[in-house]
């Protein structure tokens, strides 16, 4: 006991170092659920989780952001960089920053790209940036910048992957004078000063659907398939693209479903929060669909895959993983968290093991990040 109240009193004046020093950590022994947490940044209170920046790097680190909701410091990303054990690396910030993109990782580098207000805030521009795994600026393109940047374009998340043979695909929801929304592909070497390798432009429509804002983009190596919605964020468009950027099908998706897509072992699928899930082929055939709503889907490899769900009611909200086979059919689910209002975000180390951040209220300490981590079971490795 003395020993663990020596470690809670260093624990509270590290607290105060601020946003870039080291963190500490101190393990809670819940009856059910143990849980680290991480005391860095300080100013959690203003602080909002990116429910979709969990980035696993090949070292067994991974990345996630958080957005700042202070008035002071409006539109400001952090990222935070943390070992397998929880423990703060490093941290960055970008400021100004509308949207940043799911980033990729390359031989030893993270690319990703992002929509920025300008100094004076009166314009907004596309860049793509390669950084070191602390998200510290390595490089930026002014050839794919001016590629990016025809105005004028509608506001949605860019998107960024890698295929196979190398090559680097970014897409944005972009509007060409004279035409309707379109959403633009610029494709790229991780040479970032060279032109890009080829561009597309183009409208999509499929079986009378127009998908005019983009939603989601993943790649299985070599190929990428993208997801855009239509205005009325009812119905959309499922793309699949080879790796020269031609088209090989478009598939109209009348009653919406996903804001997401995860691709593993031949299976496509969409899913979200709202809707359920439709899964297809990679040739485009519907394979099925369910009701189940999850937030993030990781896959388990051919075991199946982990879904987080976070649902509100006048209560609070409850924090759940689902653990699904390979047939999407819940196997097992386990709550997490304190049940109050907090974003989550479910990832996978490289290592196989998974990991749940959360946010939580920690008596004299205020709203903190709560780490979890977890087998592909749900069974504790939290130590």
């Amino acid at each position: 006991m003395p020993h663990l109240l020596k470690q809670f009193f260093i624990l509270i004046g590290l607290f105060f170092l601020g946003l870039f020093q080291f963190s500490c950590r101190k393990t809670y022994s819940d009856p059910t659920v143990p849980y680290l947490f991480d005391s860095s940044p300080a100013e959690k209170a203003y602080m909002e989780l990116n429910t979709f920046s969990f980035l696993p790097l090949p070292d067994n680190t991974f990345v996630i952001s958080v957005k700042s909701t202070s008035y002071s410091a409006l539109f400001r990303e952090f990222f935070l960089h943390y070992d397998a054990n929880f423990r703060l690396i490093d941290t960055a910030y970008y400021s100004d920053v509308l949207y940043f993109g799911k980033g990729i990782e390359s031989n030893g580098s993270i690319f990703n790209v992002l929509l920025q207000l300008s100094q004076d805030k009166e314009q907004m521009k596309y860049s793509v940036l390669e950084t070191d795994y602390n998200y510290k600026r390595m490089g930026q393109s002014a050839n794919l910048m001016d590629a990016l940047n025809i105005q004028p374009y509608r506001f949605s998340a860019p998107m960024i992957v890698q295929l196979e043979n190398g090559t680097i695909v970014t897409a944005i929801t972009s509007q060409v004078t004279g035409r309707a929304d379109s959403i633009k592909l610029v494709a790229f070497t991780k040479g970032l000063n060279s032109a890009p390798l080829w561009m597309n432009d183009t409208v999509y429509w499929a079986n009378g659907i127009k998908g005019i804002r983009l939603e989601d983009m993943v790649s299985d190596g070599n190929f990428f398939y993208l997801l855009a919605k239509s205005d009325s964020k009812t119905n959309g468009v499922l793309r699949k693209h080879d790796e020269n950027g031609k088209l090989i099908w478009s598939i109209g998706l009348p009653d919406f479903y996903g804001y997401r897509i995860l691709v593993q072992n031949d299976k496509l699928i969409l899913f979200d929060n709202k809707s359920g899930m439709l899964y297809f082929d990679t040739d485009g055939n519907l394979l099925g669909s369910n009701s189940y709503k999850d937030y993030n889907l990781v896959s388990n490899g051919n075991a199946g895959f982990l879904g987080l769900n976070m649902v509100g009611n006048q209560w609070g909200q409850t924090t759940t993983i689902t653990k699904y086979n390979s047939n999407l059919v819940p196997v097992k689910s386990r709550d997490f968290g304190d049940g109050k209002f907090h974003y989550s975000v479910l990832g996978k180390l490289h290592d196989g093991t998974f990991v749940l951040v959360t946010n939580m209220k920690i008596q004299n300490l205020g709203e903190q990040l709560v780490f979890y981590k977890l087998d592909a079971d749900l069974n504790d490795y939290t130590k």
